[in-house]
């Protein structure tokens, strides 16, 4: 087996998946100078206000910079006053990500609401891909009230312009997704060919690794329903603990075959499959607010993957170096990936569009 091939396999594996996470928006990007923005707001509320309710709420300033809300139930209010009166050119309030259940908009015009729309993963229609409103013309402000529902980790990010300045503005991180997906792709399958010309079954097991994660980045961007119609019934949550249980598979049977703990370590082998099948049973935390069992979890796993590559590598297993090396980084870098989803720590921004 080439353990060097591996190696690098891990660590552009890993790189790209995080670089998508490093990539940094502001909260609010506007993308044209047609569309005049006099003031915006912010509010969380765990109550089911009505919107008049919630136009009349003290409103907090809207941060900078993108951060994820986290698995969050609550309700999120955004408060847009904008001006527009462009005739040549229809111009959007668009929301950048995909995976809300449900985003709702309401235009105020005097305390009077004109319009009313909604969209969102749980309405069923992907036809518009991101969200996107329609402002409307008119040289008054208007207020646009929007209400974001998500149970999934969910990155805040609303950008405003017309059709061209918004597909220019989410390219960068457009072409580095199709770079991770052609990346990865590659990369499984030349595994895969290794497997049959190799028999050895620690390449299918890191084709399941590392397969399981590049679903895990697409589904959570909401782009498996996109790309595959018959997907829109399947929910996205559901489908998100069932790949990552595939990636917990992938990656301890890898861990096993690549480290031949069945011959050099049947005791320690014993052992990561028990935390492994613990792990497993934790993961639904994930939807039901206790997620940081399932950090625990998956902490305690890291460390077990690492104990294994150290303890191999002591008993004479040269090969077990490139593992420890691959799997920490990966292990610390995919650490934060999640950690960030959870906003449990702030986004890391490493460049921006």
């Amino acid at each position: 087996m080439s353990t060097k091939y591996l190696w690098l396999n891990w660590l552009v594996v890993t790189f790209l998946l995080v670089a998508q996470q490093a990539f940094g928006f502001d909260i609010i990007n506007m993308t044209t100078d047609k569309v005049e923005l006099h003031s915006s707001g912010y509010m969380s509320t765990i109550e089911h206000l009505s919107p008049e309710q919630a136009i009349k709420q003290q409103f907090d300033a809207i941060p900078q910079k993108a951060v994820s809300i986290g698995l969050d139930k609550s309700y999120h209010w955004y408060r847009f006053e904008l001006s527009y009166d462009d005739l040549y050119e229809q111009n959007f309030l668009e929301y950048q990500n995909k995976t809300a259940s449900f985003v709702l908009l309401f235009v105020f015009n005097k305390n009077k609401i004109i319009r009313h729309e909604i969209q969102g993963y749980k309405t069923g229609n992907f036809q518009v891909n991101p969200i996107r409103f329609a402002l409307e013309k008119n040289s008054e402000p208007l207020i646009y009230l929007v209400r974001v529902e998500s149970i999934l980790s969910d990155f805040i990010i609303f950008n405003i312009g017309s059709t061209e300045t918004l597909s220019k503005h989410t390219e960068p991180i457009n072409i580095l997704i199709i770079a991770t997906v052609s990346a990865i792709s590659i990369l499984m399958i030349y595994n895969i060919f290794l497997f049959f010309s190799t028999r050895e079954t620690a390449y299918l097991y890191y084709v399941l690794y590392v397969g399981a994660l590049l679903l895990i980045d697409l589904n959570t961007r909401g782009l498996i329903p996109l790309y595959y119609p018959s997907g829109e019934t399947i929910d996205i949550y559901i489908t998100s603990l069932l790949v990552i249980q595939l990636e917990q598979v992938g990656l301890v049977f890898f861990t096993i075959k690549f480290l031949d703990l069945e011959k050099t370590n049947p005791v320690l082998k014993k052992w990561l499959l028990i935390v492994f099948y613990l792990d497993i049973l934790l993961t639904p935390t994930l939807i039901v607010g206790l997620e940081f069992l399932m950090l625990i979890a998956i902490q305690i796993m890291g460390t077990m993957l690492l104990y294994a590559g150290i303890r191999s590598l002591m008993s004479g297993n040269k090969v077990a170096l490139y593992y420890i090396l691959a799997t920490g980084l990966a292990l610390i870098l995919l650490s934060l990936w999640l950690l960030m989803l959870l906003n449990i720590i702030v986004r890391v921004t490493l460049w921006s569009s």
